[in-house]
């Protein structure tokens, strides 16, 4: 029997970020914060929230915090990818007509991880996982895009 734990966790987290994404246009409206403001205080605040939670739940031990080459690894992406598409993500937020819209621009960035996913799954199987590739997979990738079309098509007319 599969596990579905990763399923209704990310149901969870799509109904935890809604407030997240609703509270940066709020910021800039009601008190006249400017994205990387905002930016900087979530991420502290979250970053504060993750060690409460998972240090209640015993999810990280202290062996597990010790610097190796793959907390390298992280720091690096995090300090690049990571902070530049939050600081843009966050300033496309504040300035779409729509707050929603950014995320679901941004979310259809999933397609690529998809596809590469695979490609390096295949090609490179010691350091990546097999990703299944089936008729259903392929249809939700595809209406993704077709949405992707949706959003900008009506941006642009």
């Amino acid at each position: 029997m599969k596990s579905d734990g990763w399923f209704w966790n990310s149901i969870f987290a799509m109904l935890c970020v809604v407030p997240a994404w609703l509270m940066i246009p709020f910021m800039k409206k009601n008190f006249g914060m400017k994205s990387e403001i905002i930016l900087f205080w979530y991420c502290l605040a979250m970053a504060l929230g993750c060690a409460v939670i998972f240090g209640a739940t015993k999810k990280i031990v202290f062996s597990g915090l010790v610097p190796s080459w793959g907390t390298a690894i992280i720091l690096v992406t995090g300090v690049t990818f990571g902070a530049l598409a939050n600081a843009l993500l966050f300033g496309a937020v504040v300035e779409a007509p729509n707050p929603a819209l950014p995320p679901v621009i941004l979310s259809t960035g999933q397609i690529l991880v998809f596809s590469i996913a695979l490609v390096l799954g295949r090609t490179l199987p010691k350091y990546f996982n097999e990703v299944k590739l089936d008729i259903y997979h392929l249809t939700g990738a595809l209406l993704m895009l077709v949405g992707l079309f949706v959003v900008a098509w009506k941006r642009s007319v």
